[in-house]
C-alpha cells in the first residue's frame, strides 16, 4: 500500500480475531499524516493495524528515539469509567520491566483518542514468521517459548496475568530476542468492546483456555495458550479448528503432535500435550516449570 501523501510504502495488517493469522484490510489507505500529531513524537509511518487499534513508528524528538505508538480503537475513550479502567491497567503493565517484556513508556491522550507509547522492536512478530515458514524446526520452537517463559516469570510473580498469548503478541528481535507485548491491555481492550457494542469480543478463541470461555483465569491459563501455539510452530497446524472451541478443548479432541510431524522429540510432545490439558490442575504449573522441561530440547 503506498502513502497518498509522501509515497512511502505502509504496510496494512488486519487479524482475523478467530485465529490470530494476518491477512490483508480491505479497508480505505490510511495517510501517515492522519497519525497522532503529539508534539513530543514525529510519526514515521504506520507499521500495523488488528483489533485493538493502529500502530505507528515515531521518534521521540527530545531524545531521537524510536518508539512505536498505538492509537487504540476509539471506543475507549467513550466512556470515562472503561477509560479509567483501562489505563489503570496500562499503567499497571507499565511497571513490568524485563529483557522479555516489551516495555511501555508513555500513556497520553489526544483529541479524544488513547495512545500508548511502547518499546520499538526491530524485527517481527511470530506470525509473520509462521506465514512465512510451514512450521518451525523443534529446537527453535522450544527457544522461542523459553523466551515467552521468562516474561510469564516476571509478569506472573507481579500477579499480572496476560489473558491473550498467541504469535502476534509475541516479538522476535533480529538480534534473537523474544519480546512480549500487550499483557492484559488486549484483554482489557476485548472485554470494553464487548460492554459498550454488546457484542462478545473475548479474545483470540483457538488459544483462548477453556476456562477463560467462562470467563474465568490465572497464570495456568497463560501456560494453556502458549501450549497452542507451541504446537503450532512444531506442527504447522492449529489444534483446534472449531466452531465450538469451548467443546473442542474440553474433550481435548486434536491431533498429537507426533501423528503430524515425524522424529518429534518426545519430551517436547509431552509438554504440549500437557499444557493443553483441560483440567488446569494437570498443566505444568507454573512457567517456569514448563520452561525447565523446554530446557533440555534439541
Amino acid at each position: 500500500m503506498i502513502c497518498d501523501n509522501c509515497g512511502a510504502e505502509i504496510p496494512e495488517l488486519t487479524f482475523c480475531d478467530q485465529c490470530g493469522k494476518q491477512a490483508k484490510s480491505n479497508a480505505r489507505e490510511t495517510v501517515v499524516s492522519s497519525g497522532p500529531s503529539s508534539s513530543k513524537y514525529e510519526i514515521v509511518k504506520e507499521i500495523g493495524r488488528g483489533g485493538m487499534g493502529i500502530v505507528y513508528e515515531a521518534v521521540n524528538k527530545q531524545l531521537g528515539k524510536h518508539v512505536a505508538i498505538k492509537k487504540m480503537r476509539e471506543e475507549i475513550a467513550v466512556n470515562q469509567r472503561e477509560k479509567k479502567r483501562f489505563m489503570d491497567e496500562a499503567r499497571q503493565v507499565a511497571e513490568l520491566h524485563h529483557p522479555n517484556i516489551v516495555d511501555i513508556y508513555d500513556i497520553y491522550e489526544e483529541a479524544g483518542s488513547v495512545f500508548l507509547v511502547f518499546e520499538h522492536i526491530d524485527g517481527e512478530p511470530l506470525d509473520a514468521l509462521l506465514n512465512r515458514e510451514s512450521r518451525i524446526q523443534s529446537a527453535k520452537a522450544a527457544a522461542i517459548v523459553l523466551g515467552v517463559c521468562g516474561a510469564l516469570e516476571h509478569a506472573h510473580s507481579k500477579r499480572i496475568i496476560h489473558r491473550d498469548i498467541k504469535p502476534s503478541n509475541i516479538m522476535l528481535s533480529k538480534n534473537g530476542f523474544v519480546k512480549v507485548m500487550d499483557f492484559g491491555i488486549a484483554r482489557q481492550v476485548s472485554d470494553t468492546l464487548s460492554k459498550l457494542t454488546g457484542t462478545e469480543s473475548s479474545g483470540t478463541l483457538v488459544y483462548m483456555p477453556p476456562e477463560q470461555h467462562l470467563g474465568k483465569f490465572d497464570a495456568r491459563s497463560d501456560i494453556y495458550s502458549l501450549g497452542v501455539v507451541l504446537y503450532e510452530m512444531v506442527t504447522g497446524e492449529l489444534p483446534f479448528n472449531g466452531p465450538d472451541y469451548l467443546a473442542q478443548k474440553r474433550e481435548m479432541v486434536h491431533k498429537k503432535p507426533s501423528e503430524l510431524v515425524k522424529d518429534l522429540p518426545p519430551g517436547l510432545e509431552a509438554a504440549i500435550l500437557d499444557c493443553l490439558q483441560c483440567d488446569a490442575d494437570k498443566r505444568p504449573q507454573t512457567a517456569t516449570d514448563l520452561g525447565v522441561r523446554l530446557k533440555t530440547i534439541r
